[in-house]
C-alpha cells in the first residue's frame, strides 16, 4: 500500500502495551496478537503492526487507506510518534498524554 514497513527500536513489552491501549483509547479497532491489525477508523488507514522481543523493534505496515491521504502523510505522524516514545524510559513513555 504505502513504502515498505517501517522499523522502530527501543520498544519494550511496556511500550507496546501503552501504544495498543492508546490506539485503544483513540478509537481504532485492534485484532490479534502479535502481529496486530489496527483500524484506525480514520480515513480509511488500516495499519499492521508486529514486535520482535528479542531486539525491541516494532514493526508497522500500512495496509489500507483512502485514495485521498497521501502516504508521506501517515508515516510522517507515525515516524515522529514512535520516534518520541523509542527515545523515552519506558517508565514516562506515555506520562505526556
Amino acid at each position: 500500500m504505502c513504502d515498505p514497513a517501517h522499523h522502530y527500536g527501543n520498544i519494550d513489552q511496556a511500550k507496546v502495551n501503552e501504544i495498543l491501549a492508546e490506539l485503544k483509547k483513540g478509537g481504532a479497532t485492534v485484532t490479534g496478537n502479535n502481529p496486530w491489525n489496527v483500524d484506525t477508523n480514520k480515513y480509511g488507514i488500516k495499519l499492521q503492526g508486529s514486535w520482535d522481543s528479542s531486539t525491541n523493534t516494532m514493526t508497522i505496515a500500512v495496509t489500507d487507506k483512502s485514495w485521498y491521504v497521501p502516504c508521506s502523510k501517515i508515516w510522517n505522524e507515525i515516524d515522529s510518534l514512535m520516534s518520541h516514545i523509542s527515545a523515552l524510559n519506558s517508565a514516562v513513555a506515555f506520562a505526556a498524554y
